[in-house]
């Protein structure tokens, strides 16, 4: 059994260049989190372009301290555009100036990343520095191109450990070459959310059985094709609803029209965009089934877990990591394909029976127990550091 002073002596240097607050960011603020409960020290260097953003606008709230650096912007603009190319050579540059300056004044004890954008801004700093790497790998590495796949093979040799958020990530990761001493799978425990100013104007249950969507209202997420599944099923006569909770990252006319055309028909009452929300424990519990329909191969969506931690049955399409987090027809539903026939057929399973319903919510609650729950997440944590502490 292990103590909260597990991590004493732990320092760790985290690089988070995000500019905005989404799962990515929520599931290393998490082991930030954590790591620090157990006793370690943690500091962050932010991407200065998003001075006083959300990123930092968490930290600063969480009490974790940062500084800030000049990363790259996204490298397949920069190989295209002189200008974005020289903006990153001066980014390197910078990136790794902070890096080394924090290294030598904060005296860490091991460096951490969370994706290939902030190795490749980091690159000289991680090569200089020579203290443990913890790569914590959310999402496929890129191979669009020769300096990506170089840059991977880079990130990979130099980390000491590399841990996947699903066995899906695993498998890629092995096969690129990570050998299996180097590489552990931590499933994602559910984010920690600020909710002290939230549920205001929580909408109330628009009736009929209920379908939650929590995340980017974006293509790759799958929302056209939810959308448009809810709507056939409401002209089918079925009596349920739909709240859309997420904001969107880009502009999208597509979108946009969408949501002028439900302003404007009899799915006004029964599809509710209601914008990037906090509140979500407070929308799970306004909800029957929560729906995940993500397009791409997503490694391990965090409202999964948000859902299980509520009891709330999640339909999902079967891609990426989405299968090692739900048992299908016991405390969610995985999809045959990923199309709207497929969907709805899910919805309806839950929507038609609320024996099903009710039974898969308790499953996917002891799911979260069991299987997912904040001891087990904790411990595998507190061993990535101690395995990699370096020795005196």
């Amino acid at each position: 059994m292990t103590t909260p002073g597990d991590l004493s002596g732990i320092r760790v240097l985290v690089l988070f260049g995000g500019a905005h607050f989404y799962g990515q960011e929520r599931a290393n603020i998490e082991v930030m989190r954590t790591l620090r409960e157990r006793g370690a020290e943690i500091f962050v260097i932010t991407d200065e372009r998003h001075a006083g953003g959300e990123v930092e606008g968490q930290l600063a709230r969480l009490g974790f301290p940062f500084s800030s650096a000049q990363l790259t912007v996204h490298w397949h603009y920069a190989i295209r555009r002189p200008r974005y190319f020289l903006f990153n050579l001066k980014a390197l540059v910078s990136t790794a100036r902070e890096l080394v300056r924090q290294a030598r004044r904060w005296k860490p004890t091991h460096l951490y990343v969370m994706n290939w954008g902030y190795f490749a801004s980091g690159f000289f700093g991680f090569r200089t520095l020579r203290l443990p790497l913890i790569f914590r790998a959310g999402d496929l590495l890129p191979d669009h191109s020769i300096f990506h796949r170089w840059i991977s093979r880079q990130l990979l040799r130099r980390a000491d450990l590399t841990v996947c958020n699903s066995q899906f990530l695993a498998r890629d990761m092995k096969r690129i070459g990570v050998s299996r001493d180097r590489l552990r799978v931590i499933c994602n425990h559910p984010p920690l959310r600020d909710e002290t100013t939230a549920a205001e104007s929580t909408p109330a249950k628009p009736g009929g059985v209920t379908f939650l969507f929590i995340g980017q209202v974006a293509r790759h997420k799958g929302i056209f094709v939810l959308v448009d599944a809810v709507r056939e099923m409401i002209r089918m006569g079925n009596d349920v609803a739909l709240l859309i909770a997420g904001g969107s990252p880009l502009t999208d006319p597509q979108l946009d029209r969408l949501k002028g055309d439900i302003a404007g028909r009899e799915f006004a009452q029964r599809i509710v965009f209601l914008g990037a929300r906090q509140d979500v424990a407070q929308l799970f519990r306004q909800s029957d089934v929560h729906v995940c329909p993500s397009l791409f191969e997503d490694p391990s969506p965090n409202v999964i877990l948000e859902a299980k931690r509520a009891g709330v049955p999640s339909v999902a399409f079967p891609v990426g990591g989405i299968p090692e987090l739900i048992e299908h027809e016991i405390d969610g539903f995985l999809c045959r394909e990923t199309s709207r026939q497929a969907l709805i057929e899910g919805l309806a399973f839950f929507a038609q029976n609320s024996q099903a319903r009710q039974a898969a919510g308790l499953a996917a609650r002891q799911s979260y127990e069991t299987t997912f729950g904040f001891p087990r997440f904790q411990r595998e944590w507190v061993e990535v550091f101690r395995d990699t502490m370096p020795s005196c």
